[in-house]
């Protein structure tokens, strides 16, 4: 790869990554107004519990990525339905963890205010850690530009249906049940992205 091509996918990538932080930066600032302030503890407790979880459900086999598929091109296909297999398992064990929670959290300790959230936490968790290796396979293909407008769009995304569920309900679970929805929607457009560029079908995870 050319230091150009390098020097363009680095600062595609660094733009995106601006421009999602600006947003992600001024909503919070926009939420606080429309929440209570205790709905907004539990908003930001919630995303500080999602990111924990985030990183730790992935087993790290998203960014394994960038590292095995270059070393094993002929089994590229391989490796990428194994991921996407092994990431959508933990989302249905993420899923059904937070109905469970649900039902029986106050044996574990969980206050009463957490557990309305917790199935949301699951599923939403689930569809992140599920749609994880995403970017990476974009960034591996070189194509780091459509990888930060995947970026900024899903941030978009994420934050408009955040805002309207704020906006027109003021209501923390149904924002957060919208961004539940903004993150089924991305995980479908990777299912459909894989299904074009490499054939991958249901069977074939």
């Amino acid at each position: 790869m050319k230091r150009s091509s390098l020097t363009e996918q680095a600062v595609a990538l660094l733009t995106g990554r601006i421009a999602s932080f600006a947003f992600m930066f001024l909503l919070p600032m926009i939420l606080v107004r429309l929440f209570s302030k205790h709905q907004f503890g539990l908003y930001r407790e919630f995303f500080v519990i999602f990111f924990a979880l985030y990183m730790l459900a992935q087993f790290g086999m998203t960014y394994a990525l960038p590292s095995l598929i270059p070393r094993n091109r002929d089994k590229t296909k391989e490796i990428i339905a194994n991921t996407v297999f092994a990431q959508f398992l933990i989302a249905v064990v993420l899923s059904f963890a937070g109905v469970f929670l649900f039902f029986y959290g106050e044996c574990f300790g969980l206050r009463a205010e957490i557990l309305p959230l917790a199935p949301i936490m699951g599923m939403f968790t689930g569809l992140m850690v599920a749609s994880s290796p995403f970017d990476n396979i974009l960034i591996i293909e070189e194509r780091s530009q459509a990888a930060a407008l995947l970026l900024i769009v899903w941030d978009l995304t994420r934050g408009s249906f955040i805002l309207c569920g704020a906006l027109f309900f003021h209501d923390l679970p149904i924002a957060l049940w919208a961004a539940t929805i903004a993150a089924a929607l991305r995980y479908l457009v990777m299912l459909i992205y894989l299904r074009s560029s490499y054939q991958l079908s249901v069977s074939q995870l």
